[in-house]
């Protein structure tokens, strides 16, 4: 039984459509595991939401670090889950063709000599890596997903499918350019791939990440995805390069969506100072889902309708005023059964 405190928002019929893009996946609670601990700092973290069945047991729990900002799920599905994720079909274009993506290839490829070593972490089809492979680069791409690889490899070798942690773990190899698009937001511990990631860049060389803009605003919506993990800022990542005695800088960064490009070597350095960025804080987070989706007379509610926009990103729940709600923000499903979006 979960310790549920709070504000409690009793829900009934989370039910989507065969064609939504999100989809519904029912989950047990012994299906989920905890990791209540900031991955960038260490500290205990603070639950801003909390999704849970009628029994009152846990299934997603978004958290937040209140030493340095960092928001992750602290409870969260199981590999099995994410499995599915990957390997849906939707995952790559219609007619499975791979094409070239040109960015992030016209943003890096200035930074990396000729014919450099260039590792794309969360490669999908090679799109990305294709315009790198093109123009002369030693290029190297794994990824969760088999489909996705089988279509990289028509064009390039050295693709393989895994994920990026045991990839980093069992090679030694040296790269002049690592990057990662969209892949640290489905990471349990994303600062750890970062550090590992540079431990893998040649001195002078460079690491590229980009994620989405998780902005307080949004979590509460954010809070019902189970692929989506960690809800990286500037402010989060600049405080760990800072007290992580890396020897790296950062050369560039921007916030929407947030992106950064990290130099690797003996002094290096660098003008960005992310970790003077404004880190997220915990009242701001669940003050917004108060002005922006939560509307009722009510500290104990019953849901009266969600609604999904066209592509299926954003939740909007329809309730009269609460004046304040308090942390964590409970969902409490009227079934045994978790429900759980992935997006």
């Amino acid at each position: 039984m979960a310790n549920i405190s709070g504000d409690i928002i009793k829900v009934r019929g989370w039910t989507f459509g065969k064609e939504d893009h999100c989809w519904l996946a029912q989950s047990w609670p012994d299906e989920y595991y905890e990791t209540p601990y900031c991955c960038g700092c260490g500290a205990s973290m603070t639950p801003c939401f909390q999704i849970s069945n009628s029994a009152g047991a846990l299934g997603c729990v978004t958290s937040i670090c209140q030493r340095c900002g960092f928001v992750k799920k602290t409870s969260q599905l199981g590999g099995q889950y994410i499995s599915q994720h990957f390997a849906k079909r939707w995952l790559i274009r219609r007619d499975d063709v791979l094409r070239e993506s040109l960015y992030p290839y016209t943003k890096l490829a200035p930074l990396v000599k000729a014919g450099g070593r260039v590792l794309d972490l969360g490669c999908g089809i090679g799109d990305r890596l294709l315009p790198f492979h093109n123009n002369g680069f030693d290029v190297y791409g794994v990824d969760p997903s088999e489909h996705r690889t089988q279509i990289a490899t028509t064009r390039m070798r050295n693709i393989l499918v895994g994920d990026g942690e045991t990839y980093l773990a069992n090679n030694h190899e040296k790269f002049d350019l690592i990057y990662l698009f969209n892949v640290l937001q489905f990471l349990v511990n994303p600062f750890a791939v970062i550090q590992a990631a540079l431990e893998h860049v040649v001195d002078g060389g460079f690491l590229f990440f980009s994620v989405s803009n998780f902005q307080e605003h949004n979590m509460v919506q954010l809070a019902h995805l189970g692929v989506i993990v960690s809800y990286l800022s500037p402010y989060s990542v600049g405080r760990f390069l800072q007290t992580s005695n890396l020897d790296s800088c950062v050369v560039e960064y921007s916030h929407s969506p947030f992106e950064c490009i990290i130099r690797k070597g003996k002094g290096a350095q660098g003008n960005q100072n992310m970790h003077q960025a404004s880190p997220c804080q915990l009242t701001n987070i669940v003050d917004s889902a108060r002005t922006s989706s939560v509307y009722s007379r009510f500290p104990y509610m019953v849901r009266r309708s969600v609604e999904l926009n066209s592509p299926g990103r954003t939740i909007e729940f329809h309730r009269r005023f609460i004046r304040k709600i308090k942390a964590p923000l409970t969902f409490m499903y009227d079934t045994e059964y978790i429900p759980v979006l992935l997006k």
